[in-house]
């Protein structure tokens, strides 16, 4: 009994199902790479194939998602342990979770193999999966409440496709995943087919197979070309800061306000201990940052007075506040009752007024959702004036009468960053984005430092990340700033730099939104515009001239193989005899 009749004959639904089950446990992290993401959906993708033509597809189609919502939890039950006071009703909800997630993974698999498998095009069989996919996360990133985070997406593994970010979004990341997976289950099918078997002879159609065979691993030896010329542009971009010296660049400095133990000796950090650091901070960095939820203001009266306080006492920088607030009830007609909510404001001396008031629109479920109120109002630019440094003459440096430089600036926090299409109303790209952020977890706390990175790098623009919780990660993030400042309490400063002039103008994928969607399915649909024997260099290389080489190794790999007896094109294994 060789390898390929085990995995077809002998115990194909075990050996399958516990592979996806592995396969799931290592890839889906808090902070999952891209290779072992593509071997899983590889590996749905062959079995679909197997099981879903058989009278018991019903039950392993179950036992494959119980399979796969096991694995996907198991690396997060660290973290869900303490994300509730209750911990078995964290393990719960984490379960739940996951089986929902997996079963809408396991839906797409099987949607596209029952949608595609009798069309004529096998460039449109074979890129259909990828757009459903990339319309799948899209959707549920859209509707969940930890958006990106539900997504069976990586977080690293991808750096060859970066490029494409800001042009198309995160769905281009989950297309090219899920098109390098097609790519593999093809070539496993093409490995299957690559000999003749006494054993697995008969579970393979004698009518036109190798034809079809043929067919498929023409198409996916175009497609992975096409992947692989993609990853090109990536070698000749540059992703470093701005150099702080440069003549091109405004520099300034950011700061991140975290009090620690050691300083103040306790560790509920009241307002007055955010004021001082403050102090402190304030003739080093132009803006400063308090992390979400630093302090609680019990009405408006208590907040304006804080807010006035900070005004008179720091004068050098914009501060970044991070309140819960309670205000009156919007859905109380009594207005007796009132609502707490999670928000940050913009203040400084040059306005009575905070130049920007934000509040949370994405709750923690269940650890927030019931105690706080979110909000639908989408963030806004504040223009930050950068004043000249000490080396440099005021005419050198800005335009009267004040002689500033501009730094567009917004905010969002924490959770609400998980969601892709935060900042798509926005007129203008942000230079900076301030991101207070508490998490309670080392790990958590990294997984939304990525996801702050990545709607960085969807608007080409920085974050300030600051993160208040245990063990969490602060730090500046996009246009080439990638590593973790610091891992817990205590404040920092760091100098930075924006290019001069700005560019205000969005990234493709700020301008179209969700838009982007129809990109991926117009290459789906429009095989009959792109056609991989079209002449694409000088000279007469084609596709299909690489496609020839590479179907002659192959040929001299395969002798003895099946020959055709019809013109058919049957499925690629004929598994219902």
């Amino acid at each position: 009994m060789n390898i390929r009749h085990f995995l077809h004959v002998g115990y194909p639904n075990l050996s399958f199902i516990l592979l996806a089950t592995f396969l799931s446990t290592i890839s889906f992290q808090l902070t999952p790479s891209a290779g072992p993401i593509v071997l899983t959906l590889a590996t749905l993708l062959v079995y679909s194939g197997i099981f879903l033509p058989k009278p018991d597809a019903l039950k392993n189609a179950s036992l494959l998602l119980a399979g796969l919502t096991l694995g996907s939890s198991i690396p997060k039950l660290s973290a869900s342990w303490s994300a509730l006071s209750n911990p078995g009703f964290s393990i719960l909800v984490l379960l739940v979770s996951s089986g929902i997630t997996s079963f809408f993974a396991v839906s797409a698999v099987l949607l596209d193999s029952k949608s595609w498998q009798h069309s004529s095009s096998p460039w449109t069989k074979i890129t259909a999966f990828p757009a459903l996919w990339a319309t799948l996360w899209s959707a549920v990133a859209y509707a969940s409440p930890v958006g990106r985070l539900s997504a069976w997406s990586p977080t690293y593994g991808t750096e060859a496709y970066s490029w494409l970010v800001p042009l198309l979004g995160p769905a281009a990341i989950d297309w090219m995943i899920a098109a390098w997976a097609v790519v593999l289950s093809q070539a496993f099918a093409a490995w299957f087919m690559s000999q003749d078997d006494d054993e697995v002879a008969p579970l393979v159609s004698a009518n036109g197979t190798a034809r079809q065979a043929n067919h498929h691993t023409r198409t996916s030896i175009y497609l992975a070309i096409i992947l692989s010329a993609l990853a090109i542009p990536s070698l000749f971009s540059i992703d470093h800061p701005v150099p702080i010296d440069s003549p091109d660049a405004s520099p300034f400095s950011v700061g991140c306000v975290l009090p620690s133990f050691k300083r103040y000796h306790h560790h509920d950090f009241t307002f007055e201990d955010y004021f001082e650091e403050s102090k402190k901070l304030t003739m080093s960095a132009r803006l400063l940052l308090w992390p979400e939820s630093a302090v609680v203001f019990h009405n408006e009266s208590e907040r304006d007075k804080a807010f006035a306080r900070i005004r008179l006492n720091i004068n050098g920088s914009y501060v970044g506040v991070s309140f819960e607030e309670t205000f009156p009830n919007p859905n109380d007609t009594t207005g007796t009752k009132g609502a707490r909510r999670n928000g940050l404001a913009l203040v400084s001396k040059e306005s009575e007024e905070p130049h920007l008031v934000y509040y949370k629109r994405k709750l923690v479920p269940i650890a927030e959702s019931f105690s706080l109120t979110h909000s639908t109002a989408p963030p806004e630019i504040y223009t930050v004036g950068l004043p000249h440094p000490s080396d440099v003459k005021k005419p050198d440096w800005g335009s009267a009468p004040n002689f500033t430089r501009p730094l567009p600036v917004t905010t969002s926090i924490c959770l609400d960053f998980t969601d892709p299409s935060l900042f798509q109303d926005l007129p203008t790209r942000p230079a900076l984005i301030l991101a207070p952020a508490r998490t309670w977890n080392i790990d958590i706390g990294t997984a939304m430092w990525n996801q702050a990175k990545q709607r960085a790098n969807e608007l080409d623009t920085m974050v300030l990340w600051c993160d208040g919780g245990d063990g969490g990660v602060s730090g500046v993030a996009g246009q080439g700033y990638n590593d973790v400042q610091q891992v817990g309490s205590g404040s920092w400063v760091r100098n930075i730099a924006v290019n001069h002039p700005l560019k205000e103008s969005r990234t493709t994928y700020a301008a179209i939104g969700r838009y982007n969607l129809l990109f991926f399915w117009l290459i789906t649909l429009g095989s009959s515009v792109i056609n991989p024997t079209i002449h694409f260099l000088p000279g007469g290389f084609t596709i299909k001239r690489v496609h020839q080489i590479a179907m002659s190794y192959i040929k001299r790999r395969k002798e003895g193989g099946i020959r055709l007896e019809s013109e058919q094109e049957p499925p690629l294994l004929d598994l219902e005899n």
